[in-house]
């Protein structure tokens, strides 16, 4: 039976699989596929509910190295592990594009990286353009922290850092 701490951990993840070993551990799977989410008129009617393009999909995935990503639950039951930078990122953008700024902030902190990212990571982190039009200031403020963690590497942002912090800022 599911607890509601366990509910609001998938929160957000419509497309993951729950798993538990002969030891009660718990873990989750989720497809490598990158999501996306319908337009909206204004910033403050975005929709968090996911879609993906399972034929576009099949064609990115033939070259990544994984093609899903697997997350143990902490004893707590309170977050998810991240195994690798590919899978913190992937968990960052599902958070995001949900509306989970408190744990897009905490995540951030994961995804330090000091050699070039792989071609996986890049196509996931490349996909953070897809919250560049959200405007509230915790997506203002989890896009700065994203950049400032990610400051001292090769990574660049596909978002402007002075427009960020002037409308972090402004609100």
């Amino acid at each position: 039976r599911r607890s509601p701490a366990l509910d609001t951990l998938l929160r957000g993840l419509p497309h993951a699989i729950l798993l538990e070993s002969l030891d009660g551990e718990a873990s989750v799977l989720t497809p490598a596929c990158l999501p996306f989410r319908s337009p909206s008129k204004t910033w403050q009617k975005i929709r968090t509910e996911l879609h993906f393009n399972h034929r576009e999909d099949a064609r990115l995935l033939g070259g990544m190295s994984v093609r899903q990503y697997i997350y143990p639950v902490h004893i707590s039951v309170q977050f998810l592990f991240t195994q690798t930078l590919a899978s913190a990122l992937n968990l960052l953008l599902l958070r995001f594009l949900n509306l989970q700024y408190a744990e897009v902030f905490k995540l951030a902190d994961c995804c330090v990286c000091d050699t070039a990212l792989s071609p996986e990571e890049a196509r996931t982190f490349s996909q953070l353009k897809m919250v560049a039009a959200d405007m509230s200031p915790d997506a203002h403020a989890c896009r700065l922290k994203i950049a400032l963690v990610t400051s001292s590497s090769d990574i660049t942002c596909p978002w402007n850092l002075e427009h960020e912090a002037l409308q972090y800022i402004s609100k």
